[in-house]
């Protein structure tokens, strides 16, 4: 301590474990002149900011504030509920996607299952179709053993009354030319009958069967044909040749019921995979109002023969300007 006049003043060493301590107790009268205020300043100012520092609300004018905390707290709370959005539509979109999952795992089980009733349907048909043939051969062999050489031997009875009777009895000759005449009828229709059951000419090759097949439809019906082949002969087996003697003689009967038309082209072709068979005519095409639709029994029928084939059909149509059916069937693989 150093006296100054009146006054005492004190001087330290080491002011800054004074200035630090916030628990010191300055229990005398200091007389610092001008150094006082400052230090009672650093002091407060010392002090303020470690109770702003520790309160963490208050600034250090003293004015409240939310503050760290507060701020924390907030935060805290948002991303707890945006958590919890999160996790409600994760489990919408798991629920939403398990149905997808089942709903598709239907479908496909569906669709197998479709496909497996059109491959049945498909092999049915081919079957059917195989016991119709059979049938038609059986009935045509029944009809040529049985009807036809009994008609046989009822003409030549015929024959042998006729000359029996002579002109001797002209009433009786007339009555046996009227038979005979009628036993003709009968014969010739028989024939017609097995040709249509089971073509013989088919044994003659497919082109002589279309030739065969196209003379008598212009024969009943009166509508100009014409049959074009890209070939003299094609070599199939029977159940392709009978296949599209079938075709043609359905799309022919389809042309005489609906058609209205005056003219047929019929074109038979093929190259190293497929044959194709094309019926058109100048009739008066498929729209609403004609009978001549896809869904006809005739078309439908065309349709399972090609299809049991493993071939195509296909139809082209326009209202006034007639239409064409294309048959292509698979050669077998040699």
């Amino acid at each position: 301590m150093q006296p100054i006049g009146s006054r005492s003043v004190y001087s330290f060493f080491d002011p800054v474990p004074f200035l630090s301590s916030r628990r010191q107790v300055l229990r005398r009268t200091f007389i610092f002149g001008p150094i006082f205020p400052m230090v009672h300043s650093v002091i407060s100012s010392q002090k303020t900011a470690a109770q702003c520092y520790e309160a963490d609300n208050v600034v250090c004018d003293g004015t409240a504030h939310s503050g760290k905390k507060e701020i924390t707290a907030q935060r805290d709370g948002s991303e707890a509920e945006t958590g919890k959005q999160v996790r409600e539509r994760t489990a919408r979109l798991r629920q939403i996607n398990a149905r997808l999952t089942a709903e598709i795992a239907e479908r496909r089980r569906a669709e197998q299952a479709l496909q497996q009733s059109q491959q049945l349907l498909r092999e049915l048909g081919r079957h059917t179709g195989e016991i119709i043939e059979e049938e038609r051969k059986r009935i045509a062999r029944e009809l040529h053993d049985q009807l036809g050489q009994n008609l046989m031997a009822l003409r030549i009875d015929v024959l042998m009354m006729q000359r029996a009777a002579g002109d001797d009895h002209p009433g009786v000759a007339e009555t046996v030319r009227s038979a005979l005449n009628n036993i003709d009828s009968m014969i010739k229709n028989v024939r017609s009958i097995i040709n249509n059951l089971r073509p013989a000419v088919l044994d003659l090759g497919l082109s002589a069967t279309f030739e065969w097949e196209v003379k008598e439809f212009e024969r009943r019906s009166g509508i100009a044909c014409t049959l074009t082949t890209d070939r003299s002969e094609f070599q199939v087996d029977d159940a392709r040749a009978l296949a599209l003697l079938r075709i043609l003689q359905e799309s022919l009967t389809n042309v005489a019921r609906h058609a209205n038309a005056d003219r047929v082209d019929i074109r038979l072709h093929g190259d190293r995979r497929y044959l194709y068979l094309q019926v058109a005519d100048n009739g008066v095409g498929d729209f609403p109002s004609c009978r001549r639709k896809a869904n006809a029994f005739g078309l439908i029928g065309i349709q399972e023969r090609v299809s049991a084939l493993g071939g195509n059909l296909s139809i082209a149509t326009e209202k006034g300007k007639g239409l064409t059916l294309t048959a292509s069937l698979p050669l077998p693989v040699e």
